[in-house]
């Protein structure tokens, strides 16, 4: 996600706080994530990306996209690797192959269907390959796709906050402020999304 992206601030913040209650330490559990069945999928090494690194802007930018290619080819071998999916996506983001990204992302979704981690990448994806124009609604799928992750995790900031642009869209002022009313105090007070969030909350009618 970008540093702007206004789920960014409370997603890390509900993280910490959840894993001090909790004890849980977040880098011991980052290595315990499962992987696929087989040997996983890998994609470009820091060598890899060192080496591309010294070399002119063609020849750079054909070597990212032959290993990405390589990347996306071996994954038909191995289909069940939704991590390797999610790098993929993240490999065609970087890219700009929007449409390629989302694809990735929707294997690794459907292989993952209550990774809400994995469904938010999805809905990224969606938005950067289809983006609305000014005043048009949300997807219908991107929609659905936010409210599931909205029920999988009720105080998931990317769905509350798009499930409110998308209520006053639809003119439900009073369902937009609940979502928004909702996602106000899991923004840090010196967060610059918090003011944009309070700017919108003001505006409703």
């Amino acid at each position: 996600s970008k540093e702007t992206a206004p789920w960014l601030a409370p997603l890390r913040t509900r993280m910490d706080k959840v894993a001090k209650e909790n004890s849980i330490d977040l880098a011991a559990l980052r290595k315990t994530v499962p992987v696929a069945k087989g040997p996983p999928v890998k994609g470009p090494t820091q060598k890899d990306i060192a080496a591309a690194g010294s070399m002119p802007p063609e020849q750079r930018a054909a070597m990212i996209r032959s290993m990405v290619d390589g990347l996306e080819a071996r994954l038909k071998a191995a289909p069940d690797d939704w991590q390797g999916w999610v790098r993929l996506g993240r490999s065609r983001r970087v890219l700009k192959e929007f449409a390629k990204a989302e694809e990735a992302f929707g294997k690794a979704a459907a292989l993952q269907p209550e990774n809400v981690a994995v469904l938010v990448d999805h809905g990224q994806a969606m938005l950067e390959a289809n983006p609305p124009k000014a005043g048009e609604a949300f997807a219908p799928e991107f929609v659905a796709l936010m409210q599931r992750i909205e029920k999988l995790a009720p105080e998931n900031a990317v769905a509350l906050w798009f499930l409110g642009l998308e209520a006053r869209q639809q003119g439900e002022t009073e369902t937009a402020r609940r979502y928004w009313t909702k996602l106000l105090p899991l923004l840090p007070e010196d967060a610059p999304q918090r003011k944009q969030l309070e700017a919108q909350l003001k505006a409703l009618p």
